[in-house]
């Protein structure tokens, strides 16, 4: 299996030219495409929600549908649970492979009552020269939380990034570290500032 994005403009393809990543992650899991959702992604005026898979044509045609219905209006049952600064002044990668931006020692489940209902948010700000930067989030035991995803070239200015993960995330009992890694390659620069990891909760 290949993971698969499908990119849909904000402006254009989602009839109230908003989104809301977790609503939208809600709404894909009342479909039957719910056992293939990965992630949904923000960047600039791109949206990007992932599968583990490629869809089969029938199944483009609803992600479609549910784009077209989505309202990207906040969910009232998804709460705030923690927020964590990962990285506050600007800072470059240099390395072509992966290397260390950020990363936090904490107890989720201090925060989350339910850890299958937790919902994880990175978001930020990043610069990039050239396609083939990467981002991913890693636990110590090198089980990827988060990512890879490839951050988008945006010729060397600010930009505005936001991932948000699928609904049980294999987060962890007790005290674990969490490490926000990049690397470029193939970009000839990469910088991120401003950015910040932040835990939520679907609620009943």
């Amino acid at each position: 299996m290949t993971a698969t994005k499908y990119p849909f403009s904000i402006q254009d393809d989602f009839p109230q030219h908003k989104v809301n990543s977790d609503r939208l992650l809600l709404e894909l899991g009342a479909t039957a495409l719910a056992p293939l959702v990965a992630r949904v992604d923000t960047f600039g005026d791109e949206c990007g929600v992932w599968f583990i898979e490629a869809l089969e044509p029938e199944e483009v045609a609803l992600l479609e549908d549910v784009v077209a219905a989505h309202s990207g209006e906040p969910l009232t049952h998804v709460e705030f649970r923690a927020s964590t600064a990962l990285v506050g002044d600007p800072k470059e990668v240099t390395a072509e492979d992966w290397t260390d931006v950020g990363g936090v020692v904490t107890n989720v489940s201090f925060f989350v009552a339910d850890i299958d209902l937790a919902l994880g948010r990175i978001v930020g700000q990043v610069k990039t020269n050239g396609p083939g930067a990467d981002l991913r989030i890693m636990k110590a035991d090198d089980t990827v939380l988060l990512g890879p995803v490839s951050l988008p070239d945006t010729q060397d200015v600010w930009t505005v990034f936001s991932y948000t993960t699928n609904p049980g995330m294999p987060l962890t009992e007790g005290e674990s570290l969490y490490v926000v890694q990049a690397r470029r390659d193939g970009a000839t620069s990469l910088a991120f500032r401003y950015t910040s990891f932040t835990l939520l909760e679907i609620v009943s």
